[in-house]
């Protein structure tokens, strides 16, 4: 474990993290209308054969505790009538210059989302990672996801993990595409913002636990506040 970066601790598989990629929230035709889209830390289906029982955000210990829900809440404060989309993109992350949108985010497009909240990198191997091919695709995975609409707010948050070369590719796309930039890198570095202890598998344990899912959803809020007026 010594030397080993956090991403490389992360021994959950990005492989059959859910079944179902795409989950609807809220009023229906509510407004506004928000998406989440990320990977296992914005939902994760259960694996007993790691020790993960929950079918959300890894590895808050309560739907309600994870921070796609602390989000919902706090939206919800201002604006009853939200709707809401969760995309579970973690196979994006496995294919990301090639992705089958249709087979797997299809359902979303009818969504047409006001704003997009997006945590994603952590699952491509850093061997395969390009900047210039990471910011040209995202940024297809954006407009496939906005179901066409043009005046979609993406609020995109740094690599969880800190990965330097992930963190620089967001930090670009934000300033190049005008996008929301969310700082959560540092997170990582206080392990009480970690489920360390709380799991027997390691991977699950480097997720954020409660502490970290909150600090996450403030930032996100903060980040959306001027979107939700």
């Amino acid at each position: 474990m010594s030397g080993k970066t956090w991403e490389e601790r992360n021994t959950v598989t990005s492989k059959d993290q859910v079944s179902q990629y795409v989950t609807f929230e809220g009023v229906r035709d509510g407004s506004p209308k928000i998406m989440f889209v990320g990977n296992s830390i914005t939902r994760h289906a259960p694996k007993p054969d790691i020790g993960w029982y929950g079918d959300w955000g890894m590895a808050a210990s309560a739907k309600e505790n994870d921070y796609v829900h602390q989000v919902i809440k706090g939206v919800r404060e201002t604006k009853p009538d939200a709707e809401f989309c969760i995309v579970q993109a973690a196979v994006w992350e496995r294919s990301y210059k090639n992705c089958d949108y249709e087979a797997y985010f299809k359902e979303a497009t009818v969504f047409k989302p006001d704003i997009i909240i997006c945590s994603i990198s952590g699952n491509i191997p850093k061997a395969e990672f390009e900047i210039d091919a990471f910011k040209v695709n995202i940024d297809k995975l954006f407009k496939y996801l906005s179901g066409g609409r043009a005046d979609v707010q993406i609020v995109l948050s740094s690599a969880f993990f800190g990965d330097p070369e992930k963190c620089k590719a967001i930090w670009e796309y934000t300033q190049e595409y005008g996008a929301k930039h969310v700082e959560i890198s540092d997170i990582v570095k206080n392990k009480d913002n970690l489920a360390i202890g709380q799991f027997e598998h390691e991977g699950v344990q480097i997720h954020p636990g409660d502490k970290g899912m909150k600090e996450l959803a403030k930032r996100y809020l903060e980040a959306i506040k001027e979107y939700l007026k």
